[in-house]
């Protein structure tokens, strides 16, 4: 099994043990039908219908992987940035992405910043409007990232594009 599939398990299941520790300490505060109990619990699960793309595994768990980051009118020198933070252990995870702007004559970047220290930021330049790839996080220290698309301060004008991106 891949390690960043054994990740985001550990991650799915810590979410899901930390959901029913909350639910059992609730209850034994104040004791709740068991229908409740029921409904606590089944909501821990994921319905695969609902997701598009991702990774299935056995047993029916899915794993969703996809995002994506939009920059819309985005000004030279400013970065948009994914909703969600990632944990990146450094050497070990890569993301695959697709990403597309315009103008296509002004380059953009693809990259982490740090959740907790956004002046730690690690960048791809990407060229000529449509880029397809796989970035690798060797020089990106252990941490909690945000993945960010940036306009940066050398080009002319404003951009307009999105990264779609997938954990490998």
């Amino acid at each position: 099994m891949k390690k960043s599939i054994l990740k985001k398990l550990t991650a799915t299941f810590a979410c899901a043990l930390m959901l029913c520790t909350s639910a059992i300490t609730a209850l034994a505060a104040a004791p709740a039908p068991e229908e409740e109990v029921q409904e606590l619990v089944e909501g821990i699960f994921v319905d695969p219908a609902t997701f598009d793309n991702d990774e299935v595994l056995g047993d029916g768990i899915v794993l969703y992987a996809n995002f994506t980051v939009t920059a819309k009118d985005l000004a030279p020198g400013r970065y948009t940035k994914s909703s969600s933070t990632y944990y990146i252990h450094k050497g070990v995870d890569k993301l695959g992405y697709t990403v597309s702007w315009s103008p296509t004559g002004n380059n953009i970047r693809l990259g982490f910043v740090n959740r907790q220290d956004t002046s730690k930021q690690y960048y791809i330049t990407c060229k000529g409007g449509e880029e397809t790839g796989t970035m690798g996080t060797s020089n990106v220290p252990d941490g909690e990232y945000y993945v960010v698309f940036d306009n940066p301060s050398g080009n002319s004008g404003n951009v307009n594009g999105s990264a779609t991106c997938d954990w490998k």
